[in-house]
């Protein structure tokens, strides 16, 4: 669905599917270097040390 609503925003066309997701707000900016690979990684080390203890 997703790939519609964008072919059919850059061509210009007004559907349902575009206002909806016209409707959504903008993505956050994601955090500089070094900062997002450190986030990452220790999101990443968290989730696999809960799903080895379950």
């Amino acid at each position: 669905m997703g790939r519609l609503a964008a072919a059919e925003q850059i061509l210009g066309v007004q559907t349902d599917l575009t206002r909806i997701y016209q409707g959504f707000p903008e993505p956050k900016k994601l955090p500089p270097q070094p900062f997002l690979t450190i986030g990452a990684k220790a999101t990443l080390a968290i989730r696999e040390r809960r799903a080895g203890i379950e």
